[in-house]
């Protein structure tokens, strides 16, 4: 499988899945801002960027343009890819802020599993 690399191809993507899909979850690290636009121009679908094992500063594009949803890991991340190996675990302080700013820009937080997270829990 083959995924769209490109803000364009992304949002071409979302556009033909809007009929189908209510969320297009992109993982376009370092592209947060022409993908979000991009979509935005193409179709009404639920953003949602992933990359949870980033930290605040690497995603706060996603905040600034208000993306619908933003995936956060609460529990150790520890993944291997070809490319890499990822191991993170966020700390309760950088958690407590991840709420604080998807509260102050209006970005529903969701959880690894891509439903939003329940409040107070």
């Amino acid at each position: 499988m083959k995924f769209p690399k490109t803000p364009d191809a992304v949002a071409r993507e979302a556009g033909c899945a809007e009929s189908a899909a209510r969320r297009c979850s992109t993982a376009c690290e370092g592209q947060w801002t022409e993908v979000i636009r991009a979509v935005r121009a193409t179709c009404d679908i639920i953003i949602q960027c992933g990359m949870s094992s980033l930290e605040i500063e690497e995603r706060m594009e996603v905040f600034r343009e208000k993306a619908d949803m933003l995936s956060i890991i609460l529990n150790h991340h520890d993944e291997a890819f070809a490319e890499l190996d990822c191991l993170k675990l966020h700390s309760r302080e950088e958690l407590e802020q991840y709420a604080r700013l998807c509260a102050e820009y209006g970005v529903a937080p969701s959880s690894r599993s891509g439903m939003p997270a329940r409040s107070g829990t």
